[in-house]
């Protein structure tokens, strides 16, 4: 948040110095904040030209996406929201000698969106790999509490093309990366692709997925769409836990919607969700307990005090403030 309000100061002196400055960008609050004049882009065309003054958050949402879509914030549903089905407990991660992970401990409780806000950089990718089990971490453990399998959590890294997906792979190919949906479509040994093909058809119907068919290479996909796969790919292996890092980043208002319905859904039918995000107004939207991480070490919110100043003293790492 400081640093946000720094840069649009700075966009205010330039536009004193009488520089033209141009700001892209789809924070709504952002554009109403230091714009003088505001155009909308729809589909690649010009919806609408208004002014700050002249126009709501809401009314630019409707101009941006052509309707609003609105997304309840998660609440736990009765009687789950105290079962914990992950448990993290003082994990710590060093490379090289430099402790990135800092006795980190979680629990993770059925039906709820466990948030947690940082600056890129503070462990975050360190903490997704280790529960993904692409790290090991040097102390500390994390654990399925009621005893499912370790296919219990499904993992969507923050990276698409190079974690997520294998862009030169066909897209049934890509579906069975994960080791679950492998299993199902697999006989003594040998994969049935005719089977994983059926799969894929479905799992692109279900998720609305544009695609010409399973036989398509994941570079086809337009962005939304590959990001649409990830969370289709992680959500059709039926997990008990979903660890999703930045899995909005880069989509439109309305796709953003679409993937906050998914996750707030699967919490509501008894998941636990691990959304780990640098964009404070989707955790606030739809996280029901927030955590900030801030050179590997983690705390969790108030939820009485959750305003950007105080969010940002804590990712700046002042807990006492």
């Amino acid at each position: 948040p400081a640093e946000l309000t720094a840069f649009l100061d700075l966009l205010r002196r330039l536009r004193g110095e009488g520089r033209i400055v141009i700001l892209i960008t789809r924070k709504l609050a952002e554009a109403r904040a230091v714009a003088d004049r505001i155009t909308v882009l729809r589909d690649g065309r010009v919806v609408a030209q208004t002014t700050p003054a002249e126009s709501s958050e809401s009314e630019l949402a409707r101009l941006m996406i052509g309707e609003l879509i609105t997304v309840p914030k998660s609440k736990p549903p009765a009687g789950v929201g105290s079962t914990t089905l992950l448990e993290i407990k003082n994990l710590t991660y060093r490379n090289s000698g430099v402790t990135i992970l800092d006795g980190i401990s979680l629990k993770l409780n059925a039906g709820v969106i466990t948030g947690v806000a940082g600056v890129d950089g503070n462990g975050q990718v360190e903490l997704v790999e280790v529960l993904a089990g692409a790290r090991r971490a040097n102390a500390g453990t994390f654990q399925i509490v009621d005893g499912a399998s370790e296919t219990a959590i499904a993992v969507i890294p923050q990276d698409r093309d190079l974690d997520g997906l294998i862009l030169d792979m066909q897209l049934w190919e890509n579906l069975l990366l994960a080791k679950p949906l492998r299993a199902r479509v697999s006989r003594n040994g040998w994969i049935d692709v005719a089977s994983a093909r059926d799969l894929c058809r479905e799992v692109l119907a279900s998720f609305r997925i544009r695609a010409a068919g399973p036989e398509a290479k994941a570079s086809s996909l337009s962005g939304e769409n590959r990001q649409r796969l990830e969370v289709a790919r992680a959500l059709t292996q039926k997990p008990r836990v979903l660890v999703a890092h930045n899995v909005t980043r880069g989509l439109d208002l309305a796709a953003t919607s679409e993937v906050h319905r998914i996750l707030i859904k699967f919490a509501a039918d008894g998941g636990a969700v691990l959304l780990i995000s640098s964009d404070l107004d989707e955790l606030l939207a739809i996280a029901t307990r927030l955590f900030v991480i801030s050179r590997g070490q983690i705390r969790e919110t108030d939820p009485s005090d959750r305003s950007p100043e105080k969010l940002g003293l804590m990712m700046a790492g002042r807990w006492a403030d």
